[in-house]
């Protein structure tokens, strides 16, 4: 009886130790990604896609929490050019399991070829390192001096370092 008591209690250890700090999120300090992201543009005399590349680096605050500020070149179909972005991002997952959700908001600059700014709010899941998001991205721009709004639909997919 003592002897599965005694293996009850280490085989508890280590599965609390394992599995603990499951998700980075929840590790204090440094974190980055890289992530790949496909944009549709939506709504009247609307149209184009967009694709970009993009780097987040910013710090975890342990508790799910995670602000960070990046850059992305992105090509633009809609003008037929590539555009470079710089942004703030913030992060917040709810669950410090390998599976977690979250909710984000990145606002930033668009420059080189469309000068403006968006914001971008959405939600997805942690799973590892890997992220995979989907958010509705509101931006205004100008190109040859006409003022331009856009409605967009974003899904990314990250690794995070």
């Amino acid at each position: 009886m003592l002897k599965r008591f005694c293996l009850s209690a280490l085989l508890a250890v280590l599965y609390v130790s394992a599995f603990a700090q499951e998700n980075r999120a929840f590790v204090q300090g440094y974190s980055g990604n890289v992530e790949f992201a496909n944009m549709v543009l939506f709504g009247k005399d609307m149209f184009g896609s967009r694709y970009q590349l993009a780097t987040t680096h910013g710090y975890n605050f342990g508790s799910g929490a995670f602000v960070g500020g990046g850059v992305g070149i992105m090509y633009d179909t809609s003008i037929a050019g590539p555009v470079a972005s710089a942004f703030l991002d913030a992060k917040y997952n709810f669950c410090d399991t390998k599976v977690s959700p979250f909710i984000a908001v990145r606002s930033g600059v668009r420059f080189w070829n469309l000068f403006g700014n968006f914001v971008n709010i959405g939600g997805g899941i942690d799973f590892g390192r890997f992220s995979a998001r989907l958010s509705y991205e509101l931006s205004g721009y100008t190109t040859s001096r006409t003022l331009t709004k856009d409605n967009t639909l974003f899904c990314s997919f990250a690794f995070w370092f």
